[in-house]
């Protein structure tokens, strides 16, 4: 994006051309003399800043030849070095002295090492000059000397050897020659371990640990001549090094560190003082400053580890400066656009802006960016060169000629800590925030308690953006778990960041910010219901009891609010001052009945749900989730009932006191008198949630096992099999897939309650086999269904249209030999033709243009590939469900009892041929009939006794929550 100021002015400076703009633009006065002369002694400290700050390098290299060492007598030394060889050498050698003032000493507890003098060897390889060249150029760039400052030499200085125990105390090399600045080592293939250099100075430490390359490869470091090191003991093996000399040859200073160093502090010195007048009321200096690079790169290339070495200077010490005076830098593209007329030479307009700003590791921060005036360090106008790229556009009559010119450098910005508020804000009119920044600010204020004002303010500046994700209607009013999950997902980093350090440090109005602009779903996050009961504790239950309550309300499942409720615990426990006050007593009763509260709100329950509510008579008052629980659980599907059910039943083992029976008997008989497998015909229930909420066959196992347990035995015959047969017709076709083949299973195998046979048994009960055969019908008619039927012919019904082109395509689609239609006509008839045919039904025919014609043809063509594809995925079906069947009947465990189940059906069912299935519906209603021939099979009792059995039962009543005795008849009738 670039912003144009239409101004006619004369070509100038680009800081005239600077315009002021937006929460970065300075107070638009003139500049004074002394900030005029800050700016120009921050770019002349950057500018005179040539040699380097790095104080030592190292690298390692598996490429660089044998340098040939040879001794005095001939003999070569093979690399690696051999422990004969490094005998041969130390035959020769003299111990290793070292300097103390004016005198050269040798002293092993000092130094301990080996060395021999040029005289004494020679390298043979003509090659290692060239080598020499490479480590030379790496070490120039390592040690950050630029290019065109002065050539260095390398003067062979020693061989050593450091053998097992040897070392060299902490020194500083002393200078052995004019032009000495550095020292450099290589040390060559010789395996050993220890002997680590370590360097230090002003606190910083760099290590050379040679061992690790020992074996095969040449590792070399170089240092400054005035940095002190030491040689770590040698703990097995040889070191073999060579030492040089590095010669400063040019007619210039010799480089070094401390120089280096004393101009960093004066930058420092200089930042410093340019923050501290920002944070003055009554300042005219701008906000962000930037600096030129010598060299331009590409948006690609723009990054630390990439920049070329005299940039690699000045922006390694801003890096060092940000970590210790506070400042943040980023590169960025200075683009300036200038439109000219080159017939009217008083025509001129320019804008200029900063794009493409990036971190150092070359991660965008923001696109683009109008910066204040005045914020350029290098008052060089970027117009008084060759333009990077130039565009005319040619004669456009009364316009003249317009020509438009570009030119790009690459800057650094420079960014105080008195603007680092404004400047991570400053993009959010475009919906941008540097959030790397904020998370910085946001650590750095948090860790300084005089700096806690900051803090808040950009907590506040956080909060109250525009964030379209939050702000839109849909995001307002919902309160699904798929929307906290979108919530923590698409909702900024920096504004989570906000609100968590806000209630964090008790900034209560603006936590209560964040909650409303996302509907409360913030309390959801970790750590903030936790931080939320740290707070009940100090501060009281009263002053946060209304974010408790959005809390537990916003929470989308039972489960989700109890964790909520038991994190506000964790917290409230942990910060309690008083152990033995009534204040986690009173936090609880008030929790309970506000979890149960806020339970009853929710619009639909899922089977989790039902699992969740289940739970919490171990954990709540009894009386309270009796008379809570049971209006939550009459409103909801069977699933859910079944759900809550089991896991309710799990905790008594069966052994259930008359006040826990009197509860759950209603809520049992409520299930098989509205008995469903799944929620699909559930206008609450979405598509995606069928499968999660279906009676499985563990769920029909616990149960029936549990409808036992309360009830009479007869009431498995006559209300809960009878209920399971008439849901199979209305259940879904993920529940048939899904659920019916693994209930069969566990019938034939014994395994579900109501149904196992007694051992003497041979023949199942009628309605046990009516409804076993009612699921296996169930699976076939959804999963398999009737075989497709071949069309007749090769009719299809005609279109809508009926003027002469259409006319004609319609009877050749009506006509039942026809195949193919080849209609010659111009581009706008085709257009009618497609818009009539096109997308109307591209199963059963298709419509291409034919171009190789003049006119083009409309070639409309009639296929089968519809039934083609139905009847493909009909035969799959019903490999599927022949092979689903045969792996059932060759179970073990069901020894051979499917077919004593599928009679009159089996043969039909097992080769899965639905057209000749009975009627599922006939199927079903015969179950009257089942049931008696059941009731006459497994019971003495006679049907007339039967009828006339009737057993009090205690029942809850919905509305005033009690007990009351009723009389209820079980003769399947009345349930």
């Amino acid at each position: 994006m670039r912003r144009s100021h239409r101004k006619e002015r004369s070509p100038g400076s680009v800081e005239d051309e600077m315009e002021s703009e937006g929460d970065l633009s300075d107070s638009g006065g003139t500049q004074t003399s002394s900030h005029q002369d800050l700016r120009s002694s921050i770019r002349s400290s950057l500018k005179n800043i040539k040699t380097p700050i790095a104080f030592a390098f190292s690298a390692v290299s598996s490429s660089l030849p044998n340098p040939g060492l040879q001794l005095l007598d001939h003999r070569v030394i093979g690399l690696p070095l051999s422990p004969d060889d490094a005998q041969k050498i130390i035959s020769l050698a003299s111990p290793s002295p070292f300097g103390k003032k004016e005198e050269t000493l040798v002293d092993e507890s000092v130094r301990r090492c080996w060395e021999l003098q040029p005289s004494q060897f020679s390298l043979k390889n003509p090659e290692w000059g060239e080598a020499m060249s490479i480590m030379l150029d790496s070490v120039k760039t390592g040690l950050g000397i630029l290019k065109g400052t002065g050539k260095i030499s390398a003067e062979l200085n020693k061989l050593l050897l450091y053998e097992p125990g040897a070392f060299f105390k902490a020194h500083t090399d002393s200078e052995k020659g004019p032009g000495m600045f550095a020292t450099l080592v290589v040390c060559l293939p010789s395996p050993h371990e220890g002997g680590k250099l370590v360097l230090t100075h002003d606190n910083e430490k760099y290590e050379f640990e040679t061992a690790l390359s020992s074996n095969f490869s040449t590792s070399y470091a170089a240092w400054y001549a005035d940095i002190c090191h030491e040689v770590l003991p040698v703990t097995s093996g040889y070191r073999l090094m060579l030492t040089y000399n590095l010669i400063w040859t040019a007619d210039s200073i010799v480089p070094s560190h401390n120089i280096a160093r004393r101009h960093v502090q004066q930058l420092s010195t200089l930042l410093q003082q340019y923050n501290s007048q920002l944070e003055s009321e009554e300042n005219e200096l701008p906000p962000i400053l930037l600096h030129k690079l010598y060299h331009k790169y590409t948006e690609a290339n723009l990054q630390f580890n990439l920049l070329k070495p005299r940039d690699l200077v000045q922006v390694q010490i801003l890096s060092e400066l940000s970590a210790k005076v506070g400042f943040i830098i980023y590169f960025a593209t200075l683009e300036l656009t200038v439109e000219k007329d080159e017939e009217c030479t008083d025509y001129e307009e320019k804008s200029q802006q900063l794009e493409n700003i990036v971190d150092l590791d070359g991660k965008l921060v923001v696109k683009d960016f109008d910066y204040p005036e005045g914020a350029f360090l290098d008052p060089k106008p970027q117009d008084g060169r060759k333009a990077d790229e130039v565009h005319r556009q040619g004669w456009t009559g009364n316009e003249g000629c317009p020509v438009t010119y570009w030119y790009r450098d690459t800057v650094v910005v420079l960014v105080p800590p008195a603007k680092q508020l404004e400047f991570t804000f400053h993009f959010s009119s475009k919906g941008k925030v540097i959030e790397p920044l904020f998370s910085k600010l946001i650590k750095t204020f948090s860790e300084d308690a005089a700096q806690k004002p900051k803090l808040e303010k950009l907590c506040e500046l956080a909060l109250k953006q525009k964030l379209t994700w939050l702000d839109c209607p849909y995001y307002s009013t919902s309160q699904s778990h798929s929307d906290f999950e979108k919530f923590l997902e698409n909702t900024p980093l920096f504004f989570k960041q906000a609100a968590t350090t806000a209630l964090n440090f008790g900034y209560f109005e603006l936590f209560d910010i964040a909650s409303k602009r996302t509907n409360d779903k913030i309390m959801l996050m970790p750590d903030i219901p936790q931080k939320l009961g740290c707070w009940v504790a100090s501060k009281g239950f009263t002053t946060m009891k209304d974010r408790l309550m959005k809390g537990i309300n916003v929470a989308p499942s039972i489960s989700e609010k109890v964790k909520f409720l038991e994190s506000v615990m964790i917290g409230f426990e942990a910060n309690l001052q008083d152990s033995s006050s009534t204040e986690s007593f009173d936090l609880k009763q008030w929790s309970d009945t506000a979890l149960f509260s806020a339970i009853s709100q929710l619009s639909t329950l899922s089977k989790a749900d039902g699992v969740s509510l289940g739970k919490l008579h171990r954990t709540t008052d009894w009386c309270l989730f009796r008379s809570s629980s049971m209006p939550i659980i009459e409103r909801t599907e069977t699933v859910v009932k079944i759900a809550f059910t089991n896991e309710f039943m799990s905790t008594f083992q069966h052994d259930l006191n008359q006040e826990q029976r009197s509860f759950i008997e209603p809520i049992i008989c409520s299930i098989w008198r509205n008995f469903a497998f799944d929620s699909s015909q559930s206008k609450s229930v979405s598509n995606n949630a069928h499968i999660k909420d279906m009676v499985k066959g563990n769920d029909l196992l616990h149960i029936l096992e549990n409808t036992i347990t309360v009830l009479p035995p007869e009431y498995l015959e006559t209300a809960v099999i009878p209920a399971l047969l008439n849901a199979i017709p209305s259940s879904s076709k993920e529940c048939a897939r899904e659920v019916f083949i693994e209930v069969v299973r566990m019938i034939i195998k014994n395994e579900l309650a109501g149904f196992k046979l007694p051992t003497a048994a041979s023949v199942p009960p009628a309605l046990h086999k009516v409804f076993v055969q009612a699921l296996l019908v169930k699976f076939l008619i959804e999963n398999v269904g009737l075989e497709p039927k071949a069309p007749k012919d090769w009719s299809l019904p005609a279109g809508s249209c009926n003027c002469s082109d259409c006319t004609k395509v319609n009877n050749f689609l009506r006509n039942p030999v026809q195949q193919s239609l080849d209609f010659p006509c111009g581009k706008q008839r085709r257009l009618h033709l497609h818009q009539q045919f096109t997308n109307v039904s591209k199963a059963t025919y298709d419509v291409v243009t034919v171009r190789q014609r003049n006119p083009n043809v409309w070639r409309i063509t009639k296929h089968r590939r519809g039934y083609e594809t139905s009847k493909s995925n009909w035969l799959k079906n019903t490999e599927t469900a022949v092979e689903t069947f045969a792996k059932l009947k060759n179970d073990e465990s069901v020894n051979g009892k499917l077919e004593m189940y599928l009679q009159p059906y089996y043969s039909i069912i097992m080769k899965a041929s639905v057209k000749e299935l009975p009627d599922l519906k006939h199927l079903v209603s015969t179950q009257e009939t089942s049931k008696n021939v059941c009731l006459a099979h497994n019971s003495e009792i006679s049907q007339a006794d039967f009828k006339g059995l009737k057993r009090g039962m205690d029942e809850v009543d919905p509305q005033n929550h009690g007990t009351a005795k009723r009389t209820r008849e079980f003769d399947g009738t009345e349930v």
